[in-house]
């Protein structure tokens, strides 16, 4: 038996989509350093500030994509701190490439799509914000223009409109998302809570049917047989009340499964420890030759998967 990784199917979404943020903002990256590669006239006025902050964004970027492939990035703290430093290495390149005439303003949205499927709304709308805030500082700082003039007013407020939509869309898209998720993880629960119940309903009826009358029929011939036998053989009958005995208990468990009762209530982390009684039962009661392999050998699995394991 493997063991069984503790993630809800929650966590797994949001995981793979993390993953995926991490290799688009390492596409962007590597993007950023060929555009300026092409045209360094961009990095002219700045352009030790423009090399150290586009290698530290890929180096960073490839520092969020092993962190991200090894599962390590679903906490909120961890969300919050890589999309600030998204902010911040994105201003940095803005600022020492051309200022607002900047050819990655789009990259922007970057941050924005991040927050976007951590949070949805709450969390597009706000970097949003943050980015029109940074930009427009930028813009009212002529320090940071590398070769002109900066921007109009108007184009300003055209590209924060754009992207004050863009973490609309985004975070609407994306909460949207998580509700169909939430939806259809609630529907497979419950399709197997109505497949678990029919299928104990079926048991049911087998066992009342089947099982539980012919141990019924095995008690009458077994009084009937030690009823025969002479007083000489007290062992042998004592032998044969014990195996009355034995199936009337059968009988009794097998009801209280029925009734929806634990037979056997099984503490929780006791799984392989059950399973080796069993096994020594069949082991020294029937002579069987049994073999129990775990891996690994103390599993620790929620209580309710223990118990429909045993």
């Amino acid at each position: 038996m493997a063991a069984i990784e503790k993630i809800t199917p929650e966590d797994r979404w949001l995981l793979q989509r993390v993953q995926a943020v991490a290799w688009l903002r390492v596409a962007f990256a590597v993007l950023a350093v060929i555009v300026i590669q092409l045209n360094p006239s961009r990095a002219a006025r700045f352009p030790l500030l423009s090399s150290l902050s586009l290698v530290s964004f890929l180096l960073y970027s490839l520092a969020i994509l092993y962190l991200a492939r090894q599962n390590k990035l679903a906490s909120t703290p961890i969300g919050i701190a890589t999309t600030c430093l998204d902010v911040f290495f994105l201003a940095t390149i803005v600022f020492s490439t051309g200022g607002t005439r900047t050819p990655f303003f789009f990259y922007y949205s970057f941050p924005v799509i991040t927050a976007a499927v951590r949070w949805g709304l709450k969390g597009s709308i706000p970097v949003a914000l943050a980015g029109v805030a940074i930009y427009a500082i930028i813009r009212l700082s002529l320090a940071a223009e590398a070769m002109a003039e900066p921007i109009g007013i108007d184009v300003l407020l055209v590209r924060s409109l754009y992207l004050i939509l863009l973490a609309g869309i985004f975070g609407y898209i994306s909460e949207f998302e998580r509700k169909q998720n939430q939806r259809l993880l609630a529907l497979s629960r419950t399709a197997g809570e109505v497949a678990a119940h029919e299928e104990r309903r079926r048991i049911m009826f087998e066992l009342h049917d089947g099982i539980l009358q012919s141990l019924a029929t095995l008690i009458l011939r077994l009084e009937s047989c030690r009823g025969r036998l002479p007083e000489s053989q007290k062992e042998l009958a004592n032998e044969v009340r014990s195996l009355e005995d034995l199936t009337r208990d059968s009988m009794t468990q097998i009801r209280r499964f029925l009734t929806g009762k634990d037979t056997r209530p099984l503490v929780a982390g006791t799984l392989v420890e059950k399973l080796r009684e069993e096994a020594r039962f069949l082991r020294d009661g029937m002579g069987l030759d049994v073999i129990l392999e775990s891996e690994p050998e103390e599993l620790d699995l929620p209580k309710e998967i223990e118990r429909e394991v045993y």
